[in-house]
């Protein structure tokens, strides 16, 4: 009868080829937690990079409009307003 004993795979030297196996492992690991990350920011940053387009795309009917066929002046705006709001006064600021 013979006795056989195993040695524990802890207590076994990594060879060359373990070595590389692990790093491997390790790295492909590693990517797949970062990769979502990495595919967040890449999606993002597409969009940002487009930003201006898309916002001129979305939101023209907001960015340009039309000037009105006759404008009011600052003053007679005023009076309108003191006239429409009893309680309203409206004073400059003083520039500095």
């Amino acid at each position: 009868m013979t006795v056989v004993t195993q040695q524990s795979s802890s207590a076994a030297p990594l060879t060359d080829a373990g070595l590389y196996r692990l790093v491997w492992k390790w790295h492909f690991l590693a990517a797949l937690f970062v990769l979502p990350f990495m595919a967040m920011l890449s999606l993002t940053g597409g969009l940002y990079l487009y930003k201006d387009q898309i916002n001129n795309w979305l939101y023209s009917d907001r960015l340009y409009i039309s000037p009105p066929r006759h404008c009011i002046s600052n003053s007679s705006s005023n009076r309108q307003l003191e006239r429409r709001n009893w309680n309203l006064t409206l004073t400059r600021r003083p520039r500095f």
